[in-house]
Parts: C-alpha cells; sequence; structure tokens
C-alpha cells in the first residue's frame, strides 16, 4: 500500500532577503493526524518557513505541494487560509478589554438580523458550545484580561479551528494547523492541557506544525525537523526520538558558524566584552563594589499590590515568582516608570523617586527596565537595530558618529546579534535576536540596577544561554538584576534569592536550602 501524500511539501525551498539567506534548500513533509515538531534556534530560518507555509511570504525558489496539487508560494494570506491553512501565533487573537464572547465573535464573525441587530442569545449558545467541544472551560462572560494563559491559548485555537469543532460547521475546511511559540507564554504547569488539545485535533485529521522552543513538548510529536542556520539538519519520523541534549547540538551552529561571542561556555563574559569594546555611555556615576545597596523599595502598592518591601543590594540577582493577579507582572511596570504606584517609597542609588516618576527619570537614576513585551514596550519595530540602541538618550550621540558606531557594534558582537548588521529593522530580527537587542541597548548604560520582566518568553536554547551568561557577568561587574520568570528552573539557576508574591504582598523570601526547584515550582503554581 502506497504511503498517504502529505497535506503539505515543501520542496527544495530557499529564501533570500537581500544578502542574508534565510532558508536553504529545505525539505520538509507534513502529514495528515500528525503533529510535526520544528524546532531551532532563533535566526535559523523557522519564522520564514512558517510565513512561506501560510502565504504571508513567496521563497525564492522551491515548490509547495498542498493536498496534492503545485504550488510556486501559497500567497496571500487570504488564499492559503482559502486552501485551509490556519495559523496561531505567540499572542492570542482576544482583546482584553472586551469578554470572552465579544473577542470570539469579532475574529470569527457573527451574523446579524434583517434588521442589523446582533443575536446575542444565539451567539452566546453557539460561543458556549465551540468552547464546550475544545474543552475551554471559561465562562463567556468573562473579561480575556482575567483569563489564565492556557486557556487564552485555547480561545486562539477555538477562533482559527471553529469549523472543524461547531455543529454544521466543515470538518474537512481545514487542513493545516500552524502553532507559532504557542505555548512561550503558558507556565509549565498548565502547558500540558494546550498539547492535549493539539493531539485531539491532529486525531481529527488535522496536519499540525508545533514550532516550540520548550524541547519536552516534542513528546507529543509524531515527526521532529531541526532547523540551523537556514538549512533542514535532522528529520526523525516516528521511531526512538533522540534525546534533549541531543536535539540541542543539532540546532546549535557547527564551529565555523559560531562567532567567538556566542561561546558562552567557554567562560565568555557578554557584558565585559560590551563594556570594553564600546565608548561608555553611563547614565549615572555608580557604585560597582559588591554588596552596596542600590535600591530600596518600601510600601510599594498598586491596583495589585498591597505594600512590597525591598533592600536590593549592587551585585545580586533578586528572582520574583507569583502567579497571575498577585502583583508580579505589576511590579516591574511600576518599577520602569510605565504605571505609577498609588503608594509607596521607591529610592534608587540613594535618590529618592517621585510618587509620578516617569520612565526617563528612572534611567537617569541608574534603573533601566527590559519589559517582557519586546515590541510593544521594550523596542520600536519598524527602526534599525542601530536606532533602537542608540533611543534612550540620543543626546549623548549627537555629532559623536564614533560613539554611535562603538556602542552599536559592541551590542551587536558582544550578543551574537545576527544578522549583524546596524541598518537591519528591528521587526525583521528573530524573537532571540531581538531580545540581544534590547538587552544590549541597557546594559550599553551600564547601569546600577537591570530589571529583566521574563526575558527568554519566546526565545530558543542557545540565545537563552547567552541572556543566562549576560545576567551572571553583569551581577558579577557590580549590577543588580531583578528577574521576573515564569521558569522555576532559570530562578534556581541564576538567582542568589526569590521573592514570592502572593496576593500583593511578598510572603517569603527563598535563600540557601530553601532556594530549589521544587519550593519555587509550587510557590509558581499556587
Amino acid at each position: 500500500m502506497a504511503p498517504e501524500a502529505p497535506v503539505l511539501a515543501i520542496e527544495d525551498v530557499s529564501m533570500d532577503f537581500g544578502t542574508v539567506q534565510a532558508l536553504r534548500d529545505v525539505w520538509v513533509d507534513v502529514l495528515a493526524g500528525q503533529i510535526h515538531g520544528l524546532i531551532g534556534a532563533n535566526g535559523s530560518g523557522k519564522s520564514t518557513l512558517v510565513k512561506i507555509m501560510s502565504g504571508v511570504q513567496a521563497p525564492t525558489s522551491g515548490t509547495l505541494r498542498f493536498a496534492g496539487e503545485t504550488y510556486s508560494d501559497l500567497t496571500p494570506p487570504a488564499r492559503a487560509n482559502a486552501l485551509g491553512v490556519r495559523v496561531v501565533h505567540q499572542e492570542a487573537p482576544v482583546i482584553d478589554t472586551l469578554t470572552v464572547l465579544e473577542s470570539v465573535a469579532i475574529f470569527r464573525g457573527y451574523e446579524r438580523t434583517a434588521f442589523g441587530r446582533i443575536p446575542w442569545r444565539k451567539l452566546r449558545r453557539n460561543v458556549r458550545e465551540l468552547l464546550e467541544r475544545m474543552e475551554v472551560d471559561v465562562d463567556v462572560d468573562e473579561l480575556c484580561a482575567q483569563v489564565r494563559p492556557a486557556d487564552r491559548a485555547g480561545l486562539a485555537l477555538a477562533i482559527a479551528m471553529g469549523d472543524q469543532f461547531i455543529a454544521g460547521g466543515n470538518p474537512n475546511a481545514i487542513r493545516l494547523l500552524i502553532v507559532d511559540e504557542v505555548t512561550a507564554s503558558i507556565p509549565d504547569n498548565e502547558t500540558l492541557q494546550h498539547l492535549q488539545r493539539l493531539r485531539r485535533i491532529a486525531d481529527g485529521g488535522v496536519a499540525v506544525v508545533m514550532v516550540t522552543h520548550r524541547l519536552g513538548e516534542l513528546d507529543f510529536a509524531d515527526d521532529v525537523s531541526v532547523l540551523r542556520n537556514g538549512r533542514l539538519v535532522y528529520h526523525q519520523a516516528g521511531g526512538p526520538r533522540r534525546s534533549i541534549p541531543e536535539l540541542i547540538a543539532e540546532m546549535v551552529p557547527e564551529p565555523e558558524d559560531v562567532s567567538e561571542v556566542a561561546d558562552v561556555e567557554s567562560g565568555h563574559r557578554p557584558v565585559l566584552t560590551l563594556w570594553e569594546s564600546s565608548a561608555p555611555i553611563e547614565v549615572a556615576e555608580v557604585e560597582r563594589e559588591a554588596g552596596v545597596e542600590v535600591l530600596s523599595l518600601k510600601g510599594i502598592a498598586g491596583s495589585e499590590l498591597r505594600g512590597v518591601d525591598l533592600t536590593a543590594r549592587s551585585g545580586e540577582v533578586i528572582g520574583f515568582v507569583g502567579v497571575q493577579h498577585a502583583g508580579i507582572n505589576e511590579l516591574p511596570l511600576i518599577l520602569s516608570g510605565s504605571v505609577p504606584r498609588q503608594a509607596g517609597e521607591i529610592v534608587v542609588h540613594g535618590k529618592k523617586m517621585g510618587k509620578r516618576v516617569t520612565p526617563a527619570e528612572l534611567i537617569g537614576a541608574g534603573l533601566t527596565t527590559v519589559p517582557s513585551d519586546r515590541l510593544r514596550e521594550g523596542g520600536v519595530a519598524s527602526i534599525s537595530v542601530a536606532e533602537n540602541v542608540v533611543l534612550p538618550d540620543l543626546r549623548k550621540y549627537w555629532h559623536k558618529r564614533a560613539t554611535y558606531r562603538s556602542v552599536v557594534d559592541g551590542v551587536i558582537k558582544a550578543l551574537d546579534v545576527r544578522p549583524p548588521q546596524r541598518t537591519t529593522k528591528l521587526g525583521e530580527l528573530s524573537g532571540g535576536n531581538q531580545q540581544k537587542v534590547l538587552l544590549g541597548k541597557w546594559l550599553a548604560l551600564r547601569p546600577a540596577i537591570l530589571c529583566l520582566d521574563d526575558p527568554t518568553y519566546g526565545v530558543d536554547p542557545a540565545a537563552r544561554e547567552l541572556i543566562f551568561a549576560a545576567i551572571k557577568d553583569a551581577a558579577q561587574l557590580g549590577v543588580c538584576v531583578l528577574f521576573f520568570s515564569t521558569e522555576p528552573e532559570q530562578l534556581v539557576r541564576l538567582c542568589d534569592r526569590v521573592l514570592i508574591l502572593e496576593q500583593g504582598v511578598v510572603a517569603k523570601e527563598l535563600v540557601g536550602d530553601d532556594l530549589n526547584l521544587q519550593t519555587v515550582t509550587e510557590s509558581h503554581a499556587k
């Protein structure tokens, strides 16, 4: 019996962006009823391949075979959608200020009566039925902002896959589902539910491409493909699965492809490299001696915080963990000046900050923040890497071309930004390389305090290790690092102490033997 033809066959596909070759001679088959895991370091070509599969971009060369038909490309996205391709991205297509019912209706469409009115009762019944069939246990009248991450991912799947599950829908309308780093925003203890939903979708005959950086999720995959530097370097179809260390080894570039600054395991110090190779652009006179008090928080309160106290010293890495609505998301916003505190005192390096302190004032005092949302809050997608790096204080670069180039090139080299070009727009980089640029931007200012809000969100293992090396190096150089993370393993690995936030206050401090994976995981799961 002849093997079943793939739903999508990528044949000898290459993609060039000017002189940059994002994909080179890639071959991938995606089969109906199976989950195909797609992994690779940031910059490996995963995002480009997803865009080709979903009709966003046309390849420079190669062939696509979809459902037995041959195409040079699937553009535009509306054409791919009509063929039966659906894509679910990291961010769920919901609006926080609307209810679940309203968001699903907006993104899936809704009926109107002859008089233009919305039949709300029927709409509510249909959405409830869809969510029940998808096993998404949320109240349709709940605000999307209050929905936990795993269920937000479930809503995204329901919006994309509704035709497959609603009564009277066309179960054959959807042939290929691409989920692109959806679990990046989901805590570890909630990912299983999402992966089980993907398995049910695949069992219904849909071909599923699962792009992920969490290699443990590949246990749910039938096939696995690894991209490295734009090439398909490994493919496994069924049979024994390679171990996670072996898969990581496939993802890591060959020696001739690795720049000297990427070798974080051989003692590379990215922050020291940056500071030594670039002209100093220091925002404040900073005490670098370890153990000096650089930050004091007293009674910090906001919409979720109820009175947070903290004394932080130079050279410390302090972790923060807590469930949603415990204040864990609000504290970094207050420390960045993005959200005003309702009460409490902030003292940075001996300087008391006003209640309506601005981001510029905090930066000037030596407190810098890398926010969790790279492109909405951290950088400007439409401008170049160089412009993003110098954006915090353009005046210091006025008529100082040599300083400008020194700092930008220092960030690119020390943090191994790829492609290593000043003029590349930030939005054109992979997520990991965007994060490197934003981290380097603030480290170039040589701050006293560096606040990191989930810095490895959606970042591949290689880039993650470089970020870890930068955190350790910054602390060694006297920077106080405030590290907010949804990954217990990272907190245990990097932090000198971890503060547990519950109901808006610091409920417990973990240090020494108490700072272990089990304790942090339990605190995160409460």
